[in-house]
């Protein structure tokens, strides 16, 4: 008699670029029984904790399978990945600031200006309380999905072990959706 043994299931990432269909194909695999949804997880707007964990790393981490693991980025995706997804109040107060032209312009120079990385006061601020997710899903399958983990695919793969959907999009579809959001110059 042949003996099997069952692989845990680790869930799925749905990753791809932005404003490549992930949101789509996401959406509908999470209509599947027993499923449920954590989206973008690692997206650091509005989620205070994405932020906090990214801050070191960049909006579009950069890691392989042998780079260490940075703490609050591991518990990032091991919470995503069992289920828990962001609530509260600190939540609410980062939503109600995403439209402010202030909070871009300081989430730009916090992630993206390496010529200029300051970080906001009030942003340290947000930081310090930010807390990891707690609010948890029961489901029997965990769906995530990013845009902001393609350069650290290897090193989630090989972390958390989950079955990876990789989406990907003609690029004229991809930079028409770009230019439609007013991206790109």
């Amino acid at each position: 008699m042949e003996e099997r043994s069952e692989k845990p299931d680790n869930g799925i990432l749905v990753v791809g670029g932005p404003r490549m269909g992930t949101t789509w194909v996401a959406e509908a695999l999470s209509h599947a029984d027993g499923a449920t949804w954590i989206n973008e997880p690692d997206n650091e707007w509005p989620d205070p904790f994405a932020l906090r964990a990214k801050l070191p790393l960049g909006r579009f981490p950069i890691l392989d399978e042998h780079d260490p693991d940075p703490p609050e980025y591991l518990e990032l995706w091991e919470r995503a990945f069992a289920g828990f997804h962001q609530s509260g109040p600190l939540l609410a107060l980062a939503d109600r600031l995403e439209n402010w032209e202030r909070t871009k312009r300081d989430l730009w120079r916090a992630l993206c200006d390496h010529a200029d990385p300051r970080v906001a006061a009030w942003l340290r601020v947000l930081v310090s309380l930010a807390r990891p997710p707690s609010k948890r899903a029961s489901a029997r399958l965990v769906l995530a999905k990013s845009v902001h983990s393609p350069l650290a695919l290897e090193w989630v793969a090989s972390r958390l072990r989950p079955r990876i959907l990789m989406v990907l999009r003609h690029p004229f579809n991809t930079i028409a959706s770009w230019l439609e959001f007013g991206w790109g110059g």
